[in-house]
């Protein structure tokens, strides 16, 4: 692991990390995912004191994040004060995630890997992965790598899930509370071989499982949805 310069002034530390994250308690959701960007920059914010200029450092993380200057602002909580994480697998693909990764991240709602290729992050997890928080609203993870998401992930709170070009067989084993969710986009998933029981994803509008090759049947109840509005 490299070793990165950080700066320490008025009991504020600033310093780079590996990992890119913002931190939802300091910007509001528009900001979490602005424009794509050629240049992309890693950075930690850590307080272990009292923040006396806490519109000052909002200002400097909203312009951190409209240039795509990604944080973490962490007082004291660690992972479980972070709110969403977002960042390009390009930048991660050399990493290898800890099967155990998001086990402290229970606040964690929004979750972001972007890739503009079907190969970046196909290594990321050799171990697998144990855990996903409940409380994830947003999931997009392109190529995600597994063939299936963690048994104990629990959906319920899901509006959006974007798992384009994933390696996924199917989503879940069993069924789940999918009442919240809005939105599945399985696009280019082309070892998918099943869809789960959508009867309890009653709010469902969108369902995109173009390119999915080895999906040769869909489950009965999708066609029971009444707010399903694109089945594509």
């Amino acid at each position: 692991m490299e070793s990165y310069p950080s700066h320490r002034r008025h009991g504020v530390l600033v310093c780079v990390s590996l990992i890119l994250c913002v931190a939802a308690t300091e910007i509001s959701e528009a900001d979490l995912w602005p424009p794509p960007c050629a240049n992309k920059y890693e950075v930690f914010v850590s307080f272990r004191g009292k923040d006396i200029r806490r519109s000052f450092l909002s200002h400097t993380i909203l312009v951190f994040s409209r240039k795509q200057i990604l944080a973490v602002v962490d007082y004291g909580q660690g992972t479980e004060a972070i709110r969403s994480i977002r960042t390009h697998l390009s930048v991660i693909k050399k990493l290898k995630l800890s099967p155990h990764i998001f086990v402290k991240m229970n606040k964690l709602q929004f979750m972001d890997f972007q890739s503009e290729n079907g190969f970046d992050g196909l290594d990321i997890l050799p171990q697998g992965l144990e855990h996903l928080p409940s409380e994830l609203r947003y999931l997009r993870w392109m190529n995600y790598p597994l063939k299936s998401l963690p048994d104990g992930f629990s959906p319920e709170n899901l509006v959006i899930l974007d798992l384009s070009y994933s390696r996924l067989e199917t989503l879940w084993h069993g069924e789940q509370n999918l009442e919240n969710l809005k939105q599945v986009i399985l696009y280019g998933s082309k070892f998918l071989k099943e869809l789960p029981d959508f009867s309890k994803a009653i709010n469902l509008e969108v369902l995109d499982i173009r390119l999915c090759s080895k999906l040769t049947s869909v489950n009965a109840s999708i066609f029971l949805l009444n707010k399903l509005k694109k089945l594509a």
